[in-house]
């Protein structure tokens, strides 16, 4: 396998964070509409002695997420669809959501999805709001990464979560929050960002109701010589560094990428994603071993120079890969 290069851009994303907080409603209201999601509000206070209002959120490159705390207050809301999935568990109060044709009725704990493609109305009691914000976009991308692309385009139609989803997704939404909210930097590692990404698209998919649940398997369309599979997977060894996505290698070997997830199963018995995987595995298993802990690197900060945002799965696939914890390999 060739070293990946490391890569030539590798200044940090920004990230910025909003910590609002006030006994006014209003200027939570304006937090969130401008920060969080549009809407029409409409409030009323209904405990001035407990009425506290704290909006804290976070935003970077195509991912953001939110929590949102309205103690004392009864809101309503009306918005429209846009191209950005929000994803949302009420912590703590109740309520509901819905659209002309659905409701969720919402308790603590429950989880929900913003509407894709019709209007919604809301109707929250003393909130507490925990929220995942993800572009479209970069959740279709993802799918295709994880199956074969479908000729059909990328549609969510429903807003509660399937049965046994909601404790995983309340879990990627309190991870995804702390990891950006709480480290507390001005800026995030591209391919940090990109893993990032992955961990909350793969979550919303398996989370919400989907067309990819439903599409059938199709075979990849297309030729895939071994030597077009040779040349993606030397891509992959020298831009490892660097967030990669399925239709980027595909279209640099000019293939589709339907055709090169079927060239990579049969030539290689893998998948260009999966190939990927482990050539950052054995790049940061390399760091790793040439690191000096003395100096202060961790292994979660080398980890997420691979794009391994959770350490306890990068942890638990080291050890698969190579018999020991990644923290043994660092000290040793």
């Amino acid at each position: 396998m060739v070293s990946a290069k490391r890569y030539a851009g590798s200044a940090t994303v920004p990230v910025q964070r909003t910590d609002i907080r006030a006994c006014d409603p209003e200027s939570g209201v304006a937090v969130v509409k401008s920060l969080v999601i549009d809407h029409r509000a409409r409030i009323s206070v209904t405990d001035p002695q407990r009425t506290t209002v704290q909006v804290r959120s976070v935003n970077t490159d195509g991912l953001g997420a939110d929590l949102l705390r309205f103690s004392g207050i009864s809101y309503h809301a009306e918005g429209e669809p846009s191209g950005e999935l929000v994803a949302g568990v009420l912590v703590a109060g109740h309520g509901y959501l819905g659209t002309e044709h659905q409701r969720v009725n919402l308790g603590a704990g429950g989880v929900c999805l913003a509407p894709m493609e019709s209007g919604w109305v809301t109707a929250l009691r003393d909130p507490v709001y925990a929220v995942v914000r993800i572009p479209l976009s970069v959740v279709a991308e993802h799918a295709c990464e994880v199956r074969d692309p479908a000729d059909r385009p990328l549609r969510f139609h429903g807003m509660a979560p399937l049965a046994g989803t909601q404790r995983a997704w309340s879990a990627t939404s309190t991870f995804l929050y702390r990891r950006l909210m709480d480290s507390g930097t001005g800026g995030i590692h591209p391919l940090a960002l990109h893993g990032l990404k992955q961990l909350a698209a793969t979550a919303l998919l398996t989370t919400f109701p989907n067309t990819t649940m439903t599409a059938a398997y199709t075979p990849g369309p297309g030729q895939s010589t071994p030597a077009a599979v040779r040349r993606a997977a030397r891509f992959i060894d020298d831009h490892a560094a660097e967030p990669l996505t399925l239709a980027r290698i595909a279209a640099e070997v000019r293939m589709s990428p339907r055709a090169l997830q079927a060239g990579f199963r049969r030539h290689l018995d893998t998948t260009p994603m999966d190939y990927l995987r482990r050539t950052r595995l054995a790049n940061a298993h390399r760091d790793l071993q040439a690191a000096d802990p003395t100096r202060g690197l961790t292994v979660a900060a080398i980890a997420a120079r691979w794009g391994f945002t959770h350490p306890a799965r990068f942890a638990t696939r080291y050890r698969q890969a190579y018999g020991v914890p990644p923290s043994h390999t660092l000290r040793n």
